[in-house]
Order: structure tokens, then sequence, then C-alpha cells
């Protein structure tokens, strides 16, 4: 009898303490700790100015598309890499024809076949792009 009271009274004890010690999880109006956010730009530069003086890649498509050789309408990927290369090396210099996809995909510009004869007179095929998906990814972001 002396176990089965000394029980219930240790689970009414628990109970009753149970909400004082319980901590209601919730936001706070105002953080405890000082908050630090990593922006990748140097201490000063408002972000906002940082991205307005980055060019993206369609700015460069812009600059280089009149020197595009096209040929049925279409663009080796590999020629538009090295007139976007001559343009600004230190951006493209590294870059191949995955990177280049992957950059162009956000804008709406999607790899094609691009096919063509070489001086032999074998077809031959490589990834590319249409004239008419280069020419809107400019003219939709200007």
């Amino acid at each position: 009898m002396l176990l089965a009271r000394r029980k219930l009274l240790q689970l009414a004890a628990g109970a009753a303490a149970m909400p004082a010690l319980a901590r209601r999880a919730s936001a706070a109006d105002y953080p405890s700790r000082p908050v630090h956010i990593i922006t990748g730009y140097a201490a000063g530069v408002h972000v906002a100015e940082a991205v307005q003086e980055t060019a993206t890649i369609v700015d460069d498509l812009r600059a280089v598309l009149d020197r595009l050789a096209f040929v049925n309408d279409k663009v080796w990927g590999e020629e538009l890499l090295t007139v976007l290369a001559e343009y600004r090396p230190e951006t493209y210099g590294e870059w191949n024809t995955t990177t280049l996809t992957t950059a162009l995909k956000p804008y709406g510009v999607k790899s094609v076949a691009a096919n063509r004869r070489d001086g032999e007179g074998k077809n031959v095929n490589h990834k590319g792009y249409t004239r008419q998906a280069l020419t809107k990814a400019v003219t939709e972001r200007h």
C-alpha cells in the first residue's frame, strides 16, 4: 500500500511541475544572439548595387550575338562558347558546353541538335542553340 501511495504522489508531483518546466517553442521578436549573414560581397557594399553591376550571360550574349556564325539558324555550343570566351575570358575561359547549357537554361534556352556537313561532306552533329531561342532570351531580358 505504501508503495502504491508513493507512486501516486510522485506522478501527481510530476504532473504539477510539468507546466512550469516545459518551455513553449515560439519565434523570438528579436534574436537573442547576433545574426551573421554571409553574402559573398565585401563589407560596406550594398548587395543590390553589386547585383546590378554584375552582367549575366544574357547580357554578354546580347553583345556577341552579331558575331555568331549561324548555319541553318543554329550555332554549335562550342562556337558560342569560343565567342563568349573571346569577349569575356575571365568569365567564360574555363567553361565547357555543359556549363553553358546550365547557364542558359533559366532563360528558356534549350540545347538542340545542330547538324552540319563538314569539309568532306560527312554529317556532323553537335549540341547547339537556335537563333530564335537566343534572340528571344536577349529580347525578353532587355
